[in-house]
């Protein structure tokens, strides 16, 4: 498994995996047969040393059973989109816009799986809307930090704390 200790672990529920995170840089995409008791590692990815890991966002297709994304959160506010395939057991990386990125920590981060968005918030005060390939969709500038965003409903309300 990780030769250093786990700081986060998430389940991806189509494929019925999990994504864990280590304070090397690695996460691993592994699988527990709940039968032997055997883990079996399924595929492992290095991120580069100077991103340091926030959260893990899973974001389930639920139009696909074979198909999990998660998006992986870095304290500098910036995010790498991966997709893993159950049938091939693959890890591919998606490619998404750079140019709208956060420029500081995000603060709030959710899916809605019925609407396919994602929001994104940072300590700046800037929210951020993003549908589930992570294409910029919408900004919105609060005059105040914030604290956390999320849906508060499957409508797409969203939820801010700020100030």
């Amino acid at each position: 498994m990780h030769r250093e200790a786990i700081t986060h672990i998430k389940y991806l529920i189509n494929t019925k995996v999990f994504v864990s995170f280590c304070a090397e840089n690695y996460f691993k995409v592994w699988k527990a047969n709940h039968i032997t008791k055997k883990v079996n590692v399924l595929a492992d990815h290095k991120i580069k040393k100077e991103k340091l890991l926030q959260a893990v966002l899973p974001i389930s297709l639920i139009d696909s059973v074979e198909l999990d994304r998660f998006l992986v959160v870095f304290k500098t506010g910036e995010s790498e989109m991966f997709e893993f395939d159950s049938e091939s057991e693959e890890l591919w990386w998606i490619e998404t816009e750079k140019t709208r990125e956060h420029d500081c920590q995000l603060t709030g981060y959710d899916y809605c799986p019925q609407l396919k968005l994602i929001v994104t918030s940072d300590v700046s005060g800037v929210i951020r809307l993003w549908n589930r390939d992570k294409k910029f969709l919408k900004e919105i500038i609060f005059p105040t930090p914030i604290d956390a965003a999320c849906f508060l409903n499957y409508k797409g309300d969203l939820l801010v704390s700020h100030a």
